[in-house]
């Protein structure tokens, strides 16, 4: 697929805090400093922007991109929809513009329940604005699943899904927004 092959190009370089493709998120989890998972995060990237005593797991389905990524972190190769850690492994769970790649979203959901002990920080693409459409129609083209959904649909899905409680929605920059949602029990 082409599109595979335009996306290990752009992550076989490490990234620019500041490049269109995380300036948007940094902010949003520089601060995460507990056991984490990356969920569908090719190299693992993400791990260069939140502390480093923290234990970081990505999951990806591409083993070149996950070879791209730090020997110092964990990878595992597997795909979203299947679960691989047990409940309460994690204390956070990162799906960072990859949702709308995943096969079976309602899977994924399944797979991911109990992970994570307090978040699952969900930033996806948003369908609201020109950027967005085009990403969408862009991605499309290139041979990407098309499972993109505007913020509004996903809130609802991630409702419906019992994930956690959404304790937040933030749109993070142009085009893009995070879900935030709690999954520590509520007392």
């Amino acid at each position: 697929m082409i599109g595979q092959r335009i996306l290990r190009i752009i992550y076989k370089k490490r990234p620019n805090p500041n490049s269109i493709l995380y300036r948007e998120t940094v902010d949003h989890i520089r601060d995460i400093d507990s056991d984490t998972l990356d969920l569908g995060g090719g190299p693992g990237y993400l791990h260069l922007f939140i502390k480093e005593k923290c234990y970081y797991v990505v999951q990806d389905i591409d083993f070149k991109m996950l070879s791209y990524g730090d020997h110092l972190i964990d990878k595992v190769l597997a795909p979203a929809e299947e679960k691989i850690f047990r409940d309460n492994t994690f204390n956070y769970i990162i799906i960072h513009d990859a949702l709308h790649h995943f096969q079976d979203i309602d899977q994924v959901f399944k797979s991911i329940y109990g992970i994570s002990k307090k978040y699952i920080l969900i930033f996806e693409v948003e369908l609201g604005n020109l950027i967005g459409k085009f990403i969408k129609y862009l991605e499309i083209l290139l041979g990407f699943p098309g499972n993109f959904y505007s913020s509004k649909e996903l809130i609802r899905m991630v409702q419906d899904s019992k994930l956690g409680s959404i304790s937040e929605v933030i749109k993070t920059g142009r085009f893009r927004y995070l879900i935030k949602v709690d999954t520590q029990p509520q007392s």
